[in-house]
This record gives C-alpha cells, structure tokens and sequence, in this order.
C-alpha cells in the first residue's frame, strides 16, 4: 500500500512538473504534513530528486493551512 500511495504522489510531482517542461530532478522535495516525512525519501529517490527537507514540526504546515484558508461551507 505503501508503494502505490508513493507512485500516487510522485505522479502527481511528474503532472506538475515534468508535464509542464520543468525537471523535478533540479528542485529539492519539502516533506510536510502528517505523513509526508514518512514518505519524503522514497518519492524523491523515485524522481531522481537528490535532496529532501523536513521541517520541524512538519504538520504545522497543513494545520497552518487549514487556518489560512478561507472559510466554506
């Protein structure tokens, strides 16, 4: 399960990226959110993206956006 989320996220970097002329490999993958460390390094390895960062306290970004964002109902 693990795998197929990975490639899920790495499609969706190439769909931003690579299909958009832009080489991901020249870019460092920020790994935040909840989860997102966890599966950081594999995805970058998958992408040929050499470097990852990691905030501290890398799920304050998502809460930091959940509170940034404009209120819906």
């Amino acid at each position: 399960m693990v795998r197929v989320v990975n490639e899920n996220m790495a499609n969706a970097i190439r769909i931003l990226t690579v299909e958009q002329g832009i080489d991901p490999r020249d870019f460092t993958l920020i790994a935040f959110g909840g989860a997102g460390p966890a599966h950081g390094a594999e995805i970058a390895e998958s992408m040929g993206i050499e470097r990852v960062v990691v905030p501290p306290n890398p799920g304050l970004c998502s809460a930091f956006g959940a509170l940034a964002a404009q209120v819906r109902v």
